[in-house]
């Protein structure tokens, strides 16, 4: 705020003041600096009041016809007019690209509104955290650049999401398969030459402005789910389908534009995400030094507080990780072959697609079979709470202690959604023993099923519902969060429409209940609060963040 604002507007309090005013209203001066470059157009009414503001490009000072004749077309009855014939052009494509939603109509229309209207342009460079030889940090700039992407809240996350863009483009891929291919493009063109694309892109003072300044500087070696690859494969598979579609062309020129982004983004994740032992992978960014926190958060999964080995270390093998790779390798050979890259190439990624979707050497890398699910292998114990203590300081504080046993090398003793991933992802071959485990468990009200859809961690987690911190609540342990609803139900109908009749009529079913669960919950907080959340309580089914 200049000076000459900030002077004018407390001279108009005095003044009012001085007058016996008994309300008192912010009145800009009218003045204007020498040097100024903006203008500030303050209007006071009673409400209820509509007001149409039209920006024309012309001379405004000189009053020209052809500038008055734009603005009348872009306010009052003429604006009017427009506005409806934009709502029914929206409505006719809405119907001829979803079809008839019957009861979800008006919800889905709000979302997918919602959707493209947080679609926005971003410029400037992230801050990175940089090691020199001696191991000392500092933050470098990266370059400027811009971002064209959806992001999640344009009012509380006003930034590019890696993760959270790949679910984005499902949907906004179906609208509109430019923007989409516009959108991938501009996050494939934020790689840095390594390969590496930070998971937050924190560019611009209006994306700072919504971050803690600690949390700014981005990570060179934390990486984020490649989600894009849901929709990259997507687009793969439609074209080596046979099947002809107006976008065709313009999808296949997009891949082959994008193959080299593509093979360093994929490199970078092999070799930076590798775990302890050949095939496996594990997120990096845990803190192992920390003992404040009930389960130290691992925000490079997108999972954020969802219980790891309680006990950061190397030796961790991380199933979800692990199964994203599998998705992107699959991507990777499906899209080498559609372009035709040169034939070592595609038989690089085809044998290491095959290798990822092995599932002998899935199970011997994460089966529990003391738990019958896939999970998780680090140094663990469930044994750990928060206690309030007194420190040095004679203050009260908290850490966390082990109430039972102590950390051992292990699979990790929490069922949940990183638990899901080998049946949400389409790992688990149709006939495997394991795929009716995973078809009871899925029903279970005491893990993860509930009426509103499957909840992040079951309830017999010794930290469902828990803080991970005094001043941290639970986040996914426990809450309904749509996204993996989403691709949980998605594998379920992959799942039904199988050779395995049995394994086919039980996946349909579940579908069925699931999606209805889902899709009834968002629907009713809709109806209840007018908003769409990605997250929902799993005792209530109200909408949480």
């Amino acid at each position: 705020m200049t000076d000459l604002v900030r002077g004018g507007l407390y001279k108009s309090l005095l003044d009012q003041q001085s007058k016996g005013a008994e309300y008192y209203s912010l009145v800009f001066p009218n003045e204007r600096a020498e040097d100024s470059n903006v203008a500030v157009l303050q209007i006071t009414a009673i409400l209820p009041m509509t007001l149409d503001i039209s920006f024309v490009k012309g001379d405004v000072i000189m009053h020209s016809s052809a500038t008055e004749k734009r603005a009348e077309e872009m306010s009052g009855e003429a604006l009017t007019r427009k506005v409806s014939q934009s709502e029914e052009k929206f409505h006719k494509k809405f119907t001829s690209t979803f079809g008839d939603l019957g009861f979800t109509t008006d919800v889905a229309k709000y979302a997918l509104s919602n959707m493209l209207g947080g679609i926005g342009y971003w410029y400037g460079h992230s801050l990175v955290k940089i090691k020199d030889e001696q191991g000392q940090s500092s933050v470098k700039p990266l370059w400027d650049a811009p971002l064209y992407s959806a992001v999640p809240s344009r009012s509380f996350f006003p930034r590019g999401f890696l993760w959270d863009e790949g679910f984005h483009q499902i949907l906004i891929r179906k609208w509109n398969p430019s923007i989409s291919r516009e959108i991938l493009a501009s996050w494939l063109d934020l790689m840095t030459s390594s390969g590496w694309i930070a998971r937050e892109q924190i560019l611009g003072m209006e994306s700072r402005a919504r971050v803690p300044e600690e949390f700014i500087p981005q990570s060179p070696d934390a990486a984020n789910p490649p989600t894009l690859f849901l929709v990259l494969s997507e687009m793969a598979e439609l074209i080596s389908s046979g099947v002809m579609y107006e976008e065709k062309e313009n999808d296949l020129a997009f891949l082959r534009a994008a193959w080299p982004r593509l093979d360093a983004w994929f490199t970078w994740y092999n070799q930076t995400q590798a775990g302890p032992i050949p095939g496996a992978y594990r997120w990096r960014g845990r803190d192992a030094s920390t003992n404040t926190e009930l389960n130290p958060k691992t925000l490079t999964s997108g999972l954020d507080d969802f219980p790891r080995a309680s006990h950061p270390s190397g030796i961790e093998r991380h199933l979800d990780l692990r199964c994203w790779m599998a998705l992107a390798a699959r991507a990777m050979s499906q899209i080498a072959s559609t372009i035709n890259v040169p034939k070592q190439k595609q038989i690089e990624y085809e044998n290491l697609s095959q290798s990822l979707e092995n599932y002998d050497a899935l199970k011997r890398l994460h089966w529990d079979l003391k738990q019958g699910v896939f999970a998780d292998y680090g140094n663990d114990t469930p044994d750990v709470v928060l206690e309030e203590y007194q420190n040095r300081n004679q203050a009260m504080d908290w850490r966390r202690i082990i109430n039972g046993s102590n950390p051992s090398p292990g699979f990790v003793h929490h069922i949940g959604y990183v638990t899901m991933f080998p049946f949400a992802l389409g790992l688990i071959p149709e006939n495997a023993d394991e795929m009716h485990d995973y078809l009871d468990m899925l029903k279970k009200p005491e893990h993860l099923w509930s009426p509103f859809g499957l909840r992040s961690l079951s309830k017999s987690s010794s930290i469902y519902n828990k803080r991970n911190t005094p001043h941290d609540p639970p986040y996914w342990r426990g809450a309904i969060w749509i996204n993996m609803n989403y691709l949980v139900v998605r594998a379920m109908r992959h799942y039904s429409k199988g050779q395995h009749r049995e394994v086919a009529q039980r996946a349909h079913v579940l579908a069925q209940e699931l999606s209805c669960n889902v899709v009834n919950t968002i629907v009713r907080e809709y109806e209840k609060q007018g908003f769409v959340y990605e997250n929902y309580d799993d005792q209530s089914g109200s909408g949480k963040g």
